[in-house]
């Protein structure tokens, strides 16, 4: 904002100069996808405070010495089928590590516009 006097009158006068650039996204439907399904593994249930109904119970449903990979990973692909555009799940492997208490997995899905969205994620739990 500029302030300038007006020499004549002694008037206060104000401009204001805006410059709008509009930004330019470069993501692609597959990508946006891919965000959201990481986004929703890698969030605990609980975790965000608008709605605790969110996310994945890992502490209560996979954290534990007693869990079989076969459960932890019906889990995992339940969560992503939770998402709207995902059609099926037509790939999917996933490594339990114990040690480090991670579990990294590697999916692709069909999405209902028929696109095809390959994902890696690696949750500690």
């Amino acid at each position: 904002m500029d302030i300038k006097l007006n020499d004549e009158t002694g008037d206060v006068l104000l401009s204001t100069t805006a410059t709008i650039t509009t930004p330019t996204f470069t993501t692609t439907t597959s990508e946006n996808l891919a965000q959201r399904l990481k986004i929703r593994l890698q969030t605990f249930k609980g975790e965000w405070f608008l709605d605790g109904t969110i996310g994945i119970d890992y502490f209560n449903q996979i954290a534990g010495k007693n869990r079989s990979k076969a459960a932890v990973d019906a889990i995992i692909q339940a969560e992503i089928l939770k998402e709207q555009e995902v059609l099926q799940i037509t790939a999917y492997s996933s490594v339990v590590d114990k040690t480090t208490r991670k579990i990294t997995i590697q999916f692709t899905v069909r999405t209902v516009d028929g696109f095809y969205s390959t994902l890696t994620a690696s949750i500690g739990v």
